[in-house]
């Protein structure tokens, strides 16, 4: 599902493209909060949940529809430093050593960024790519579990699992160097 679609339906008032969006990013939302941030528990859930209810209330403030998850990111770091500093002016609540962010947050995000490229492009392939490919790489399936599950032979996956892994180099090479693989971010 394009990015830019998903956006106008939910400014159009569709509650499965919302469900959908939220779907989509919750993941890499959680992560920056918990692996760049440091936050975990009722924090972490403060401002996944600020977030969430930023991005609803702003939609319509986004000039790119294409360019959601730089927005969603902004909005994420935001909240978060938002959030910490708050935290660190009630220095009654918390002590320096109960926050521990990640040293190199530019390099993390840069890490999640590349992850969620792929993750967006793997909607591209086919179906049936798509599902071997995530129970293989996402779930850790061995070859035998994932033939197990979806009718083949052991050869047959390591034979689709080359062949999609193929289609996805196809997809990343086509993006500019330099630039996010998801077009407009």
């Amino acid at each position: 599902m394009r990015t830019d679609w998903l956006v106008r339906r939910c400014r159009e008032g569709d509650a499965s493209a919302w469900s959908a969006l939220v779907h989509r990013y919750s993941a890499y939302v959680h992560t920056v909060l918990v692996r760049v941030f440091g936050l975990h528990g009722d924090d972490a859930e403060e401002v996944f949940q600020a977030v969430w209810l930023r991005v609803y209330g702003r939609l319509d403030s986004l000039r790119d529809d294409s360019a959601l998850r730089p927005w969603i990111r902004q909005v994420t770091l935001n909240l978060a430093r938002d959030h910490l500093d708050r935290k660190r002016a009630r220095r009654d609540e918390v002590l320096v050593d109960d926050v521990e962010p990640f040293d190199d947050r530019e390099e993390l995000m840069a890490e999640l960024d590349a992850a969620m490229d792929v993750h967006d492009l793997l909607g591209e392939l086919p179906e049936r790519c798509t599902e071997i490919l995530t129970r293989r790489f996402v779930g850790d399936e061995k070859y035998a579990a994932i033939g197990a599950a979806l009718g083949m032979t052991t050869g047959q996956v390591s034979g689709a699992i080359h062949r999609c892994l193929g289609r996805l180099r196809e997809l990343l090479e086509r993006t500019e160097p330099g630039t996010s693989a998801v077009q407009g971010t």
